[in-house]
């Protein structure tokens, strides 16, 4: 069994850009364009290439730990993941086809709430 880290970067200036009226509602987080998100791990649990969609190699029982940052670094904005929201009604963290949403919060660098935020990662995940 092994630990996988995967990297989530925010490409946050551009979110809050296009979403002025976030919701501040966490509840009810406003739906973030995917193309804004990239995803990655290490290469050799790539499958293909990286960025809003992510095919990655892992065994039964192998750990996946998420990891949030931003493009610029948090020197203007923080996104914080906050809920991990799955649809799978057998209770499996992962199986093919699983609907999930991430949920995460963007902050500015005075941690002033700009918004609540989700979107469906594509993820998959292949045997080595």
């Amino acid at each position: 069994m092994a630990d996988l880290n995967v990297l989530i970067a925010f490409d946050a200036a551009t979110i809050v850009e296009q979403n002025p009226n976030a919701s501040r509602n966490p509840d009810a987080p406003t739906y973030a364009d995917h193309s804004l998100i990239y995803m990655t791990t290490r290469h050799d649990h790539i499958v293909g290439t990286s960025g809003a969609e992510l095919n990655l190699r892992a065994e039964p029982g192998d750990s996946i730990r998420w990891r949030e940052t931003t493009l610029s670094l948090g020197s203007d904005y923080k996104a914080l993941l906050y809920k991990y929201v799955s649809s799978d009604t057998g209770h499996q963290l992962v199986r093919t086809p699983e609907t999930y949403h991430f949920y995460f919060q963007i902050l500015d660098r005075h941690r002033q709430l700009k918004g609540y935020f989700q979107w469906d990662p594509f993820i998959t995940i292949e045997n080595p």
